[in-house]
C-alpha cells in the first residue's frame, strides 16, 4: 500500500515538474519575413533571360534576393543589410537538369541540386559595395526607408 501512494506521488511530483519546466522555459519568438517591394527585369548583370529582385524585412535586417533566369541554369544572389550596413552577401547558382521536363508553375526545367555553387562576396571590397548600392536603387525610397527603422 505504502509502494502504491509513494508511485503516485512520484508520478504527481514528476508531471509536476513536467509541466512546470515547460511553461517557465523561454518562448521563441517566430520573426516573419514581409516582402517589401518586387521588381521584375531590372538592368542588371550579368545579363539574364529574365530576372526579379525582393526587397524583404525580418526583424532588425532587411535582404534583398536577386535572381537572374538563364538558358543553362539560375544563380540568386542574397544581400543582408542592416540600416544601411551590407552585413553579408554570396550567390548561390544551380545548372538546370535539361533532362528533366518543363514544370509547368516556373516554366523552366528542373535545377540539378548537385550542380550547386556557392559563392561568398567580400562585403569591404568597393566593387560588392558599388553593385549594393546600385541593385538598392531599383527598390522606391519609401520601400527601402522601411529598413532605416529598427524592428
Amino acid at each position: 500500500m505504502a509502494s502504491h501512494a509513494f508511485k503516485t506521488l512520484f508520478l504527481t511530483l514528476v508531471t509536476s515538474l513536467g509541466f512546470s519546466a515547460c511553461s517557465l522555459l523561454p518562448s521563441q519568438t517566430v520573426y516573419p519575413l514581409t516582402t517589401l517591394q518586387q521588381v521584375q527585369n531590372i538592368d542588371a548583370e550579368p545579363k539574364a533571360q529574365a530576372n526579379s529582385a525582393t526587397l524583404s524585412q525580418y526583424k532588425d535586417r532587411c535582404r534583398i534576393q536577386f535572381t537572374g533566369y538563364f538558358h543553362g541554369g539560375e544563380s540568386t544572389e542574397t544581400w543582408e543589410f542592416q540600416q544601411q550596413t551590407l552585413k553579408r552577401a554570396f550567390s548561390e547558382s544551380y545548372q538546370y537538369d535539361l533532362s528533366s521536363p518543363i514544370q509547368a508553375a516556373t516554366q523552366k526545367p528542373r535545377v540539378n541540386a548537385d550542380s550547386r555553387s556557392v559563392t561568398v562576396f567580400d562585403i569591404h571590397q568597393p566593387e560588392i559595395k558599388n553593385n549594393f548600392a546600385k541593385l538598392q536603387s531599383h527598390f522606391s525610397p519609401s520601400a527601402l526607408a522601411q529598413c532605416q527603422s529598427k524592428a
